[in-house]
């Protein structure tokens, strides 16, 4: 699945029940501050599917990455003489 394929699957749009193990107390202490679990936990989640994308995607690409970088180090920026600071 590519990443714009996973961001409509993440919409909230689209929901499907789900159970969770939640600790009792935190559930608890949760409501009693009003807070929305489920959306605290989905907000979680989506968060994390975001984070391990991301170090996937650095995964893929490390050598184009790395072959960057070493083309910047040896021939520096493209077009550094037209930078003002």
């Amino acid at each position: 699945m590519s990443k714009l394929d996973s961001r409509k699957t993440l919409d909230r749009a689209l929901r499907r029940p789900t159970n969770l193990n939640l600790s009792v107390e935190a559930t608890r202490r949760a409501k009693e501050y009003g807070l929305n679990v489920s959306r605290i936990a989905e907000d979680a989640i989506v968060e994390a599917v975001r984070r391990r994308e991301g170090e996937l995607w650095k995964e893929q690409n490390a050598e184009a990455i790395k072959s960057y970088n070493e083309r910047v180090a040896r021939e520096g920026l493209l077009l550094a003489k037209y930078r003002r600071f």
